[in-house]
């Protein structure tokens, strides 16, 4: 078995010229409005795969492809895993600072705990023949440190301008957007972003949570819902969501484990040096907003839900 040595992909001997092509059709940001087609090209200069395979002790996924850069702030890269997912990996160090990945991680926590729709994600491991690796597009070398990633819609459209929910009546989305406003309030997300998946019904799945917890203008403006930044803006519903599916996503924040920081701490890599009580800040902060986002969801449930 043989590895490229650019894009780390196994081949046979016979293949080791041949051209792949991964089309990868992804909506960005704001900034990029138009489709994307991510081309991973194989080369001829190749290294043996046993030198660089993962410890059997690591239970991490590991970087395996770097493909393009995404046009953003943060200039994350859609990479290709050990778990043969793509994955769009943002550094810890970025122009945004290191916060906005921490946001990620934990808005993902509180988001998977409510049952929120939010991708899948992994801390991503980057492998030694990776380490002061040129990412040519995005302009900086990784320097070893674990990556967040979040996983890619291969079919998705990001909404350029989400100030009103769409597709409210596709199947599922009645479900989804309750949950999904739980989350955006208790996380007082700012810089929101959603992408509906034509693939599966126009499912919305809320994405890229960096400026979350108050951080448009500086990282963690951490204020309480009494004043006017610490009350969270959410887009306008147009149909009407049937009373169950609010009551659901009131009952998700309700019931919202109380070993969230516990999580945190067990899931942000220690290579990050963050630090325990910054993470309970964020965590503490979500649950102080509990009350906040049920009254906010029975605003909704009075003025758009229905029997």
């Amino acid at each position: 078995m043989i590895l490229c040595r650019s894009l780390k992909i196994p081949l046979t001997f016979e293949r080791s010229f041949h051209l792949m092509v991964v089309a990868v059709e992804i909506r960005l940001s704001f900034q990029v409005r138009r489709r994307l087609k991510v081309n991973l090209l194989l080369n001829d200069n190749v290294i043996n795969l046993d030198d660089h395979r993962p410890s059997p002790n690591s239970s991490r996924t590991t970087l395996q492809i770097i493909g393009q850069v995404a046009n953003t702030g943060t200039k994350p890269f859609l990479a290709q895993a050990s778990d043969n997912n793509f994955y769009w990996c943002k550094r810890l160090h970025n122009d945004h600072l290191w916060q906005s990945t921490v946001n990620e991680v934990v808005v993902s926590i509180v988001g998977q705990a409510l049952g929120a729709p939010i991708r899948n994600w992994k801390i991503i491991e980057v492998p030694p023949e990776f380490h002061n690796h040129l990412v040519k597009d995005g302009n900086y070398r990784l320097d070893g440190t674990p990556l967040f990633g979040s996983q890619a819609l291969h079919n998705a459209d990001l909404d350029p301008d989400p100030q009103v929910f769409k597709f409210v009546d596709d199947d599922g989305n009645y479900n989804r957007i309750p949950l999904l406003i739980a989350l955006l309030i208790l996380c007082n997300g700012k810089d929101f972003q959603i992408m509906y998946d034509s693939s599966a019904e126009n499912s919305i799945w809320s994405i890229d949570h960096g400026m979350w917890f108050g951080s448009d203008e500086f990282p963690w403006v951490l204020q309480s819902e009494n004043t006017l930044y610490g009350r969270t803006s959410v887009p306008s519903l147009t149909v009407r969501i049937e009373n169950v599916h609010w009551e659901k996503a009131i009952s998700a924040i309700r019931s919202l484990p109380k070993d969230l920081s516990v999580k945190a701490k067990a899931l942000i890599p220690t290579e990050w040096g963050i630090s325990e009580v910054d993470t309970n800040r964020l965590i503490e902060f979500a649950y102080n907003r509990q009350e906040y986002a049920i009254s906010r969801l029975e605003e909704f449930r009075i003025r758009h839900g229905r029997r």
